[in-house]
């Protein structure tokens, strides 16, 4: 609703524009009242600039000013673009929707101009943001700082960022926050300079990748050296192919400490998931696949990574709800890789070879660099199952087994802390095991080892 256009007006009246309750402590260098007439941060402004003026839409297009009435706000096939260097906003907010926030969407590509240092902001408060269009994939066109739904509860589509060949935001991406219903990836191409960071509320599996096109194209997120982390929400891999992570040294982060991530698919089995963090750890901090399994798993095996790679979680479920977390070919590390960990009590595969590997070198020629945290089972369907490169490292009272229903075992080494077991069933097929314990005896007091 937009403010009188004539007679008294207040400071007061303006805080109520922007969103504020009335009566409460506001100033005219208040960013949402700033926003209203895009003035930058400390501008001389008077309280009568804002005559006539609406909070419903702030921003550039096409260099100029663009005001809209309340309701839902579509740019239809027309492409945005800032005239000059300048912090981009587009921040949407309807007072008369049911929800207190109208809809957003631009069908059109959004780029900046000749490599301006330009950031791009974009809420919508309540209301769903739509982007159908790439963010900075034109000629020159990267945005810097990359920011949507930081405020609201509203959902979120982002179709596309950069080009296949090309980053669209040179600095920090950050989409979604704690509150948002939905973050929706339904494009292929997520490509960025800086940091890409997915945030939505918890609760489900609010973060889905889906992917576009007939059939469902795969989905590349790339940056250059910087982290890529999902965070609050669980996510849900959902475009029946692959979904590839490259950040060429940063780190891959599902979830942390204090806010676990799951990982699921849409339950048809062909969802593969796939990192390439180079010298960046890669950490899961929650479980894969433990209601729809993914349809293969490749960490820094193909790229030949070096960080370290942590499962906090399990890979699958076990008891009368039993299936495995990856239906394919798992592949987990590789000779450079420094250290496997895994802190969960269950890694159960099937469909395919399953092979974990680490250095035979992590520094003062450490050579137990599969690290196992706690009693945990290593489970596969039928086929091999392998642990190659670098020692198991068994923490103390770790008890491992590992049962492969007749598919070949093969097991680089053991190393224990105090009286640790190991059990080792290939059923009717091979076994063959490296080192067990060291020469003093005081490491794994009980191994059993069934084969043909």
């Amino acid at each position: 609703m937009a403010l009188q256009a004539s007679g008294q007006i207040s400071l007061d009246d303006l805080h109520v524009e922007a969103g504020g309750t009335t009566g409460t402590e506001c100033s005219l260098n208040d960013a949402d009242i700033r926003n209203i007439i895009s003035k930058g941060d400390g501008s001389q402004n008077g309280l009568s600039e804002y005559y006539g003026q609406s909070s419903a839409v702030s921003g550039f297009w096409a260099g100029y000013a663009v005001r809209l009435p309340d309701g839902n706000l579509t740019w239809n096939n027309v492409n945005i673009g800032t005239p000059a260097a300048n912090r981009y906003v587009i921040s949407y907010h309807a007072f008369r929707t049911a929800t207190g926030g109208g809809a957003l969407t631009i069908e059109g590509a959004i780029d900046s101009t000749n490599n301006e240092a330009e950031d791009l902001v974009i809420n919508a408060g309540s209301g769903k943001i739509t982007l159908q269009g790439a963010i900075g994939s034109g000629s020159n066109g990267s945005v810097t700082d990359l920011t949507i739904g930081s405020v609201g509860a509203g959902a979120i589509d982002v179709f596309q960022i950069g080009a296949s060949n090309s980053a669209g935001a040179s600095g920090s991406t950050a989409i979604g926050n704690s509150s948002t219903t939905t973050l929706t990836l339904d494009g292929t191409i997520y490509n960025t300079t800086g940091s890409q960071t997915y945030t939505a509320a918890t609760g489900g599996n609010n973060i889905v990748v889906a992917s576009s096109g007939t059939p469902l194209g795969a989905v590349a997120i790339t940056t250059s050296n910087a982290d890529v982390k999902f965070l609050v929400s669980d996510v849900t891999l959902n475009n029946e192919t692959s979904t590839t992570i490259t950040t060429g040294g940063g780190a891959v982060e599902f979830g942390t400490a204090l806010a676990a991530v799951d990982i699921e698919t849409d339950g048809n089995n062909d969802d593969t998931l796939i990192i390439a963090s180079g010298a960046g750890d890669v950490t899961f901090t929650g479980a894969i696949g433990v209601t729809h399994e993914l349809g293969g798993l490749d960490v820094n095996a193909t790229t030949a990574g070096s960080g370290d790679i942590t499962f906090s979680g399990n890979i699958g479920v076990s008891g009368n709800s039993a299936q495995p977390g990856v239906v394919g070919t798992t592949a987990i590390g590789t000779a450079t890789t420094e250290n496997v960990h895994f802190a969960g009590s269950l890694y159960s595969f099937d469909g395919g070879t399953t092979t974990i590997t680490a250095t035979t070198d992590s520094g003062g020629s450490d050579d137990e660099n599969i690290e196992v945290g706690a009693t945990a089972t290593f489970l596969a369907a039928g086929e091999a199952i392998t642990f190659a490169g670098g020692k198991i490292d068994l923490a103390n009272g770790a008890n491992l087994t590992i049962t492969s229903n007749n598919g070949a075992i093969d097991v680089s080494g053991v190393a224990g802390n105090s009286d640790e077991t190991v059990t080792i069933n290939a059923g009717t097929s091979t076994v063959a095991l490296g080192a067990v314990g060291d020469s003093g005896h005081t490491e794994i007091h009980n191994v059993s080892v069934a084969g043909d």
